[in-house]
């Protein structure tokens, strides 16, 4: 959904509203980035443990 906001039409209380939405907005993006690289790192460290595990099992 994508609005338009004439800015020079706004008042003070309006644009600092507006700039606190746009702050919390990006600090959602930026942890939604962070927990899907560390689940990324999580997943690629688990499959290389399970892959470790099945080679000490087959040299047994």
């Amino acid at each position: 959904m994508e609005r338009e906001f004439n800015l020079a039409e706004m008042s003070r209380e309006a644009l600092d509203a507006l700039r606190q939405k746009i702050d919390t907005e990006l600090d959602a993006r930026a942890f939604e980035a962070r927990m899907r690289q560390e689940l990324k790192s999580h997943m690629n460290r688990q499959e290389w443990i399970n892959s470790h595990h099945d080679a000490q099992r087959r040299r047994r």
